[in-house]
């Protein structure tokens, strides 16, 4: 995954997730869905829905980076 040099890896808590302006016209959130998400649920996906997928507690992206 290509980064910044800025952001080169140290560790598992390096910060992906950004935001940027584009003067007033547009604002755009880089989003990091990989590094703090909760574990996927059910493994890969095809079994039906438990308890544990239905969570509304479970996260993609981490409470700081939803925030």
């Amino acid at each position: 995954m290509p980064l910044r040099r800025s952001l080169v890896p140290w560790g598992p808590d390096m910060t992906i997730y950004r935001r940027l302006a584009y003067g007033d016209l547009a604002e755009f959130n880089i989003l990091d869905t990989r590094q703090y998400r909760d574990d996927q649920a059910d493994g890969d996906g095809v079994k039906p829905p438990s308890p544990q997928s239905l969570d509304p507690g479970r996260t993609l992206m981490g409470v700081e980076q939803e925030r």
